[in-house]
């Protein structure tokens, strides 16, 4: 079994894929009652105030497809002069309509294509965005390709873009085996005093979560340069029990310790059903670069008015983390038994981490719900948050998604929607989280746009929206 990914992304339709919720029509399942109490609401430090569009929105660059790229899970790496670089996980000048690329959008907006895929050894359908190292050089996974027969597509790679003149030079750092070794990447990487850190969302050899040829819950990896050579270690294999399974978002580095969430495992039940049968809800983790590894907090699901499932980085601001969960908050009646997803901020508690529910979406009927972009939540110097949400529960045409602000108030937080995608030419369906520059936030959607390859099909865009 291959670990579901983000599948085709149809204009107000249906994301084909098992770590999605599934759709009913063009609603995103967004009807139906959940038949679980919502025991601890009144503790969520949340308010609703009412949700009108505040922000106008600025499409930067709409993607056509080939040669230039198609649907861009990840978010954006910026320069400081105004370049924005990031990936599309489809689309290119490779065979059969392409297998991602990585670009760059310059200051004036025009785009340039810096490297396609062609789907084999290369690398293919890259989820994750680029990271900046020394020299102009960047550095990102493809969850397929690779050359490995383990995997029926490849089993993902590490490679590195190298500034040559005009142009780029990819180099594969690494191409994963699976099994032991780990397979498929997800997330971003990590760039640790000169190591390269990321996740694989299975391999590792746990028998736990997959017990086909890719047998594992995932894995935390390093990489590290011998010469012109590199290696690969395995920082840590998940279990799948009250360790975590399934970590398919990056790592964040704080004091040499690492941090970052699982989609899976943790031992308490309730959740949306993963791949491997089980509704475990997730964890978040810290993990030592020797490879000791300590969950922070298990979630607990919709039954304790909590979240679940998150698969997003963690923002860290004074000691505490911030994130996001795909799923569960409470008992919600617009996202059909698994719930909306919430806003959480985990706090010291002693020895231990207490977690207090920001925000639960899908509270308003003008809400928005499953947040799931991989890159967390981004936060202004006021303290107030921004991400994205999958789904717009108050469509101006569709339920296509929706840019969010978490105001502060002291330690309470009210929500506004700043934009929601129309589904044309605006886009739709954001995967990846929001960098903010300014007062702007910058990001992706993974479809809407104008139509490209010649069909009613959307490629999606690059945005900015100025509160």
């Amino acid at each position: 079994m291959r670990i579901p990914r983000f599948g085709h992304i149809s204009l107000c339709g249906c994301v084909a894929a098992a770590l999605l919720a599934g759709c009913s029509g063009s609603q995103g399942n967004l009807n139906g009652t959940n038949s679980l109490p919502n025991r601890n609401a009144g503790a969520a430090l949340y308010a609703v105030r009412p949700l009108r569009p505040t922000a106008s929105e600025d499409v930067l660059y709409t993607f056509a497809g080939s040669p230039d790229g198609q649907s861009p899970f990840s978010g954006l790496l910026a320069t400081k002069t105004g370049e924005f670089f990031g990936t599309t996980y489809s689309g290119g000048s490779g065979p059969n309509g392409g297998y991602g690329t990585v670009y760059e959008i310059s200051a004036s907006r025009a785009e340039r294509v810096l490297y396609s895929f062609a789907g084999g050894s290369d690398g293919s359908t890259p989820q994750a965005g680029v990271i900046a190292g020394s020299g102009g050089v960047l550095y990102g996974t493809t969850s397929d390709g690779g050359g490995s027969s383990t995997c029926s597509n490849g089993c993902g790679t590490v490679y590195e873009l190298t500034p040559s003149g005009s142009n780029y030079t990819e180099r594969v750092l690494y191409a994963f085996k699976g099994r032991k070794d780990g397979s498929h990447p997800l997330g971003n990487l990590t760039l640790v005093n000169g190591k390269l850190y990321g996740t694989t969302g299975s391999g590792g050899g746990s028998t736990m979560c997959d017990t086909s040829s890719l047998s594992g819950c995932g894995t935390v990896f390093n990489l590290i340069p011998k010469g012109n050579a590199v290696s690969e270690k395995i920082v840590y294999a998940f279990k799948g029990g009250n360790d975590g399974a399934l970590p398919l978002g990056p790592l964040i580095d704080v004091n040499g310790r690492l941090y970052g969430t699982t989609y899976g495992g943790g031992g308490i039940a309730g959740c949306h059903p993963l791949p491997y049968n089980s509704t475990d809800c997730g964890t978040v983790f810290s993990l030592t670069p020797s490879g000791h590894e300590t969950v922070l907090y298990r979630f607990k699901g919709m039954a304790a008015g909590d979240g679940g499932n998150p698969r997003a980085a963690l923002l860290e601001s004074r000691g505490a983390f911030f994130g996001v969960t795909q799923y569960a908050g409470g008992n919600l009646s617009l996202c059909k038994y698994y719930g909306c997803g919430t806003a959480f901020e985990l706090t010291r508690k002693g020895k231990a981490y207490a977690e207090n529910v920001l925000y639960i979406f899908g509270t308003n009927t003008n809400d928005g719900a499953y947040p799931f972009d991989a890159s967390g939540l981004v936060a202004d110097k006021a303290g107030n948050l921004y991400g994205t949400l999958w789904v717009a529960t108050t469509p101006p045409s569709c339920f296509c998604g929706a840019v969010f602000k978490l105001h502060k108030k002291a330690r309470k937080y009210s929500e506004s929607v700043l934009h929601y995608f129309g589904g044309g030419t605006d886009g739709a369906y954001p995967v990846a989280g929001l960098i903010l520059r300014g007062s702007a936030l910058y990001g992706t959607t993974s479809n809407g746009g104008a139509a490209c390859y010649g069909s009613s099909e959307s490629c999606g865009v690059v945005f900015r929206v100025t509160p």
